[in-house]
C-alpha cells in the first residue's frame, strides 16, 4: 500500500476564546446596582465548562480588554492584591491571553504585575520595549497532549501569538511613551508568522484586540482584523475590540467574511461580544502529516450566555459557576460596599436617555467641572486670558451598550456608583489650545453621528448606529446648531467623506460670532487631546496642561463641593428644525418616565420595541 494510501489520523481540537470582559467578573451591573444576566465571567464559565464537557481537546484563549470598565475593575486597580480576574482565570485554566489597550490604562508596572499572577503566559507581538525586558513574548507554542479520533496520544504544538492596537501610543501616551512602541499588526505578522513556524508550530492562532473592518489597508490602522486573516500561515483568528459579535449579519457583506462559514478570508474566526455576552468556539479537525498537524476542516460557533425574550427583556441561559462565584465573591462584596459609599445629594434626576438628541444633565455636568477644574489651573499661566471651553461626550447612551446602558441617576443621594456612571473612564484631565477653524473640524467630526436626513421624511433613523457615542463632542461655552440636511464631512471613522459638507453652523461664544482666527482652551482628555477618536485637529501647541488626575475625581469633587448639587442643562447644541419632518431613535425603557420633561413636546413614543429599546419619534 502506497504512503498516500494509508490511514490518515485525525483529531479534534476546540478553542474556546473570551474578549472585551472589561472585568465583568460577576453577573452584576454596578453602574446601576442590580444583577445583571447580559455580563459576567462567572456565567461564560459554565460555558466553557459545557464546551469542554464535549470535547476531549480544548484550548482557553483570551483576547484582551480584560482589567478595566467596571468599578471593580478600578478597585482592583488600587489594591495590592491578587486581581479578582485573573484568580478566576487561573481557577477555570486559561492557556493563553493577548493585552487590548485597555490593559494599559493603568500603567505598565500594574500591567507588569497583572501578568506575574497569571497562571498562563500572555503574548503581543506589535509591542516592544524602548530598553529593558519585553512586556510579553511575542509569540508561545503550547505543547498540548491530545487524544486522536482512535484513541491514541498524540502532541499538537499550537503557536498562539497576540496584537493590540497600535493606538496605545495615542490612547495612553503618558504611560507609554519612551518606555514602550507599537508596531502596525499586519505588518509585524508577516514578519512572525513565519518564525512561529520555524519554532515549530503546527498550527497558529491569533488573538487579534482588533476589529474587523471594510476600510483598505493602511499602515497603523486600528481595526486590522480582516486584514491580518490575509497573512499566510493562521489557522484560526479571534478577534474584538469593538465589542461586536463573529460570525453575525453585521458583516454579511463585508469584504473577505463568509458569515455562514464562520472565516475571514478562509480563517475561522470568531469575535465574541462585550462583557462575557458570548463564548467563542473554534472547532478544528486536524490531520497528521509527515512534517505535522495541519488544518483539514473548522465548525464556528458563539454561545451566548443569554437569551432575549420576545418582550425584549433577557433571561439567563447558564447559571454562575459556583466555585468562580466563591472566587469572586470578596472582590464583589467589596465592590459593593464601595460603590453604594453616598458622596452627595442631587435636586433633580441625572439620566442619559436623551443624550443624542438634545443637551442633557450628564454631559454638562462633566463638562463643567472639566471646565472649572482647567480654569482653575490655568489661572497664574500665560494662557489665563483665554476664554475656556469644555469637551465631554454621553458615554453610556445604548448603543452596542444594549437597552440598559444608560445613567439613570434619581433625586436624592449620590453614591460612588452614579460618579462612576457619569465618567465610565480612568482618563487624565489634559487642556489644550484650539483656534475658531479647529473647533469648527471638531464639532464637524462630532456630528457625524447623525444620518443625512431629507426634508418630509417620514420616522427616518436620526442616528448612524456605527458611530461611537462616545466621540460625539459637545462642547460646553459655545452654542451651535447642526443641520442634518446636509451630508456628513466626516465618516464614522474619523476620516474627510464630502470636504465641501458643512452641518455645523451659527456658532457663538457669549454672544458673538466665532470666527477661523479665535483662540480658546479646551478642556478635555487625554485620550481626545491625544488624538482618539481621529478628530482633525491640528493643534499648533501642545497640551497646555497635562494633569495627573482624572476626570472621574474632579467629577465627584466639583458634584460634592457643596452639600446638593443642583444639575444644569445649558442649550448649548441643537439640531436646526426641518419641519414636516419626523426621525425616530432607539432608547432604553426608562425614558419613557422622563418623556414629560424632555424634548419641548416634540418627542413622543412610537410604540415599537425592539431588543428591549424603545423606539420615540422626534418632530423637527
Amino acid at each position: 500500500m502506497s504512503s498516500s494510501d494509508a490511514p490518515t489520523t485525525t483529531c479534534q481540537l476546540r478553542i474556546l476564546a473570551t474578549s472585551d470582559l472589561h472585568a465583568h467578573l460577576a453577573p452584576y451591573d454596578y453602574f446601576a446596582d442590580t444583577p445583571s444576566d447580559r455580563v459576567g465571567l462567572l456565567r461564560v464559565a459554565s460555558l466553557i465548562r459545557a464546551q469542554r464537557a464535549t470535547a476531549k481537546n480544548v484550548l482557553l484563549l483570551d483576547n484582551g480588554d480584560l482589567i478595566q470598565g467596571t468599578p471593580l475593575g478600578d478597585r482592583a486597580a488600587e489594591t495590592p492584591i491578587p486581581h479578582p480576574m485573573i484568580l478566576a482565570m487561573n481557577a477555570l485554566g486559561y492557556d493563553a491571553a493577548t493585552v487590548g489597550n485597555h490593559e494599559f490604562n493603568y500603567g505598565l508596572p500594574f500591567l507588569r504585575g497583572i501578568i506575574r499572577q497569571a497562571d498562563f503566559p500572555f503574548t503581543v507581538a506589535n509591542v516592544a520595549p524602548v530598553t529593558g525586558a519585553p512586556l510579553t513574548p511575542p509569540y508561545v507554542i503550547l505543547d498540548r497532549a491530545v487524544v486522536d479520533d482512535n484513541g491514541d496520544a498524540q502532541t499538537v504544538k499550537v503557536g498562539v501569538v497576540g496584537f493590540t492596537p497600535p493606538q496605545i501610543m495615542t490612547w495612553d501616551r503618558g504611560h507609554l511613551l519612551g518606555k514602550i512602541t507599537a508596531e502596525d499588526i499586519v505588518e509585524t505578522a508577516h514578519r512572525v508568522v513565519p518564525q512561529i513556524k520555524q519554532a515549530g508550530a503546527d498550527i497558529i492562532v491569533a488573538l487579534c484586540h482588533s476589529g474587523i473592518s471594510d476600510l483598505p489597508y493602511e499602515t497603523g490602522m486600528e481595526n486590522a482584523a480582516s486584514h491580518l486573516a490575509t497573512v499566510s500561515g493562521l489557522d484560526a483568528l479571534v478577534t474584538g475590540h469593538t465589542h461586536l459579535t463573529f460570525p453575525g449579519a453585521k458583516f454579511a457583506m463585508t469584504e473577505g467574511a463568509d458569515v455562514a462559514d464562520g472565516t475571514l478570508h478562509d480563517v475561522p474566526t470568531v469575535m465574541p461580544g462585550l462583557w462575557g455576552s458570548h463564548l467563542g468556539v473554534i472547532d478544528l479537525t486536524l490531520a497528521k502529516t509527515e512534517t505535522g498537524w495541519t488544518r483539514r476542516a473548522h465548525q464556528v460557533s458563539l454561545p451566548s450566555i443569554y437569551a432575549r425574550n420576545a418582550e425584549g427583556s433577557v433571561s439567563a441561559t447558564v447559571p454562575d459557576a459556583a466555585d468562580i462565584a466563591d472566587i469572586a465573591q470578596a472582590a464583589h462584596t467589596d465592590t459593593l460596599h464601595y460603590i453604594r459609599g453616598v458622596v452627595g445629594h442631587t435636586s433633580a434626576p441625572l439620566q442619559s436617555y436623551f443624550s443624542l438628541v438634545q443637551p442633557d444633565a450628564t454631559v454638562q455636568t462633566v463638562a463643567e467641572a472639566q471646565r472649572a477644574f482647567l480654569q482653575t489651573v490655568l489661572a497664574d499661566t500665560p494662557h489665563a486670558d483665554l476664554p475656556i471651553l469644555s469637551a465631554a461626550a454621553p458615554f453610556k447612551a445604548g448603543a452596542r451598550g444594549g437597552s440598559t446602558y444608560y445613567t439613570d441617576i434619581p433625586q436624592g443621594p449620590l453614591a460612588t456608583k452614579d460618579i462612576a456612571s457619569l465618567y465610565l473612564y480612568p482618563n487624565l484631565l489634559f487642556g489644550v489650545r484650539a483656534t475658531g477653524a479647529e473647533i469648527f473640524e471638531w464639532l464637524e467630526r462630532a456630528a457625524g453621528l447623525f444620518n443625512q436626513i431629507a426634508q418630509g421624511a417620514i420616522d427616518a433613523p436620526l442616528h448612524d448606529p456605527e458611530f461611537p457615542t462616545y466621540n460625539f463632542d459637545m462642547l460646553l461655552g459655545l452654542t451651535y446648531d447642526i443641520d442634518i440636511t446636509v451630508p456628513p464631512r466626516f465618516c464614522n471613522q474619523g476620516m474627510l467623506l464630502n470636504p465641501t459638507a458643512r452641518r455645523i453652523y451659527n456658532v457663538h461664544h457669549n454672544g458673538k460670532p466665532v470666527t477661523e482666527d479665535m483662540e480658546f482652551a479646551v478642556a478635555t482628555n487625554n485620550y481626545r487631546a491625544e488624538g482618539a477618536g481621529k478628530f482633525p485637529l491640528t493643534f499648533a501647541h501642545p497640551p497646555i496642561y497635562e494633569g495627573s488626575e482624572t476626570c472621574r475625581d474632579i467629577v465627584a469633587a466639583y458634584i460634592t463641593q457643596s452639600d446638593t448639587f443642583t444639575p444644569t442643562i445649558t442649550p448649548t447644541w441643537r439640531i436646526r428644525s426641518i419641519g414636516d419632518t419626523t426621525v425616530t431613535f432607539d432608547t432604553g425603557m426608562g425614558a419613557l418616565n422622563h418623556l414629560d420633561q424632555n424634548g419641548n413636546g416634540r418627542i413622543s413614543d412610537t410604540g415599537l420595541r425592539e431588543n428591549g429599546f424603545a423606539r420615540l419619534r422626534l418632530t423637527l
